[in-house]
């Protein structure tokens, strides 16, 4: 008796209803903590001090990634906690994972020739932790709670960037006493390592939160209000790269996710010539905005990173390994920084050619999987506009960052939004399907309209 009652409030998401304020504050953490916030703070560094990584020697300092492990960890137990009780769905739906298993199998492969095999074991492990969240979130939450968390977070960030500028701008504003970062003195960087990480975070929520519609903030000044801030913080952080990267990003939304095939063709032929013509114009752009044609030096990075890859093309060196052979003493030696700055070139210097074509194979499960959540509506709609938003940001921001890291500030985010994109879907068509709604109908009706 008992079971039948529950199982008829349950409909029609099975377990999956609404989230109460407090389950959805804790989502909002989860989603909020895979951006590793404090860092300093956790690993006990004063930014005035070279850290992390000892120099000499290229290798972490003992154990002084400790609570950053623990607080990533933090975010798989608060998913796990809510969905302990219910192991028979989660192993039905594991299957949803399994584009992201080949990857995280040659990521956990590597470790066997890593430079530095605790480095990537650590790496690897906190991936799948990260991973794990993800699905827990998706399993938990139905579509307009998983928008909302995904705001929650977003709020979590402008909240406490903001808040940590006046309590302690020490930390929280570059100084020119600052020991590898002093070029960036006066620029925010708020709870982040760097004033990048802060710009493209705010960002990737700012595109997110736009598409937010009244089911999901049901007062639109606030909606707005809080898309003011992240954008404040966006310009407060100097990143020359976060304002392309959202107009970039809601662009490709739309193109990608919103519009209709026929819409999405023409879309490519207006956005063809104009990538051609921005090509042509990036020295100009560049000049106009104090740049040079190096992005910072960064192609100088590439290059060195090519000529690494080159030497191990297939394999790498291991998943986030510390040196990837001599590149990063010889980055260091030229450049005074230690990672190629650039997600796909670190991830190919890590897992080689191989793991970076596992890693790509995963993006056009995560594209089918948005449009298939776009196009079931409601809640769905807002949960996939909200996570793509953030997967393409991340995929974009890594063109110039080594956002693949999960953990840094992008990568911890953008992998944890592309793991719970790919893991919705399942459960929502059979939601879907016990309202009488086909996604998969709708789906081919409109590709055959188009």
């Amino acid at each position: 008796m008992m079971k039948r009652h529950r199982d008829a409030q349950d409909a029609p998401y099975g377990w999956r209803q609404q989230a109460g304020p407090i389950e959805l504050l804790l989502f909002s953490l989860c989603v909020y903590l895979t951006t590793t916030p404090f860092l300093f703070v956790l690993t006990r560094q004063n930014p005035n001090l070279p850290a992390l990584i000892n120099v000499a020697t290229m290798q972490q300092e003992t154990q002084s990634m400790l609570l950053v492990y623990a607080v990533r960890g933090i975010v798989a137990l608060i998913g796990a906690v809510y969905v302990a009780r219910r192991l028979r769905q989660l192993k039905a739906n594991a299957r949803q994972l399994l584009p992201l298993m080949p990857f995280l199998v040659w990521a956990a492969l590597s470790a066997l020739w890593s430079d530095d095999f605790g480095v990537t074991a650590r790496s690897v492990t906190t991936l799948a932790v990260l991973w794990a969240g993800a699905y827990f979130f998706a399993v938990r939450l139905e579509g307009t709670s998983a928008a909302r968390a995904v705001v929650g977070g977003g709020a979590l960030v402008a909240v406490t960037c903001l808040g940590y500028v006046v309590a302690d701008p020490a930390y929280a504003i570059h100084q020119l006493t600052d020991a590898t970062q002093f070029v960036h003195a006066g620029a925010w960087r708020g709870v982040y390592q760097h004033k990048n990480f802060l710009g493209h975070v705010a960002g990737f929520f700012a595109v997110a939160i736009f598409w937010a519609d009244r089911t999901t903030i049901p007062w639109p000044p606030l909606k707005w209000g809080l898309i003011a801030l992240l954008l404040v913080l966006v310009v407060k952080s100097t990143s020359a790269s976060a304002v392309p990267i959202i107009l970039i990003t809601g662009a490709l939304v739309w193109i990608l996710v919103i519009a209709d095939p026929k819409q999405r063709v023409k879309a490519l032929l207006v956005l063809a010539p104009a990538v051609v013509a921005l090509y042509w114009g990036t020295t100009a752009i560049l000049t106009a905005l104090g740049r040079d044609m190096t992005f910072t030096g960064r192609t100088e990075i590439w290059q060195i990173a090519i000529d690494s890859i080159l030497t191990r093309p297939l394999q790498g060196y291991g998943f986030v390994s510390i040196s990837y052979g001599s590149f990063s003493y010889s980055l260091m030696h030229q450049a005074g920084v230690f990672d190629p700055h650039s997600a796909y070139l670190d991830l190919a210097l890590g897992t080689g050619l191989i793991g970076l074509a596992l890693f790509l194979l995963i993006l056009p499960f995560a594209w089918y999987a948005a449009r298939r959540l776009y196009l079931m509506g409601g809640g769905e709609r807002q949960a996939a506009l909200m996570l793509v938003s953030i997967t393409i940001g991340w995929l974009v921001s890594g063109l110039t960052e080594s956002s693949s890291r999960p953990l840094t500030a992008m990568g911890g985010l953008g992998l944890f939004a592309m793991a719970a994109l790919i893991s919705l879907p399942r459960h929502r068509e059979r939601a879907a399907a016990s309202g009488g709604h086909n996604p998969f109908a709708e789906m081919r009706a409109r590709a055959t309209q188009g």
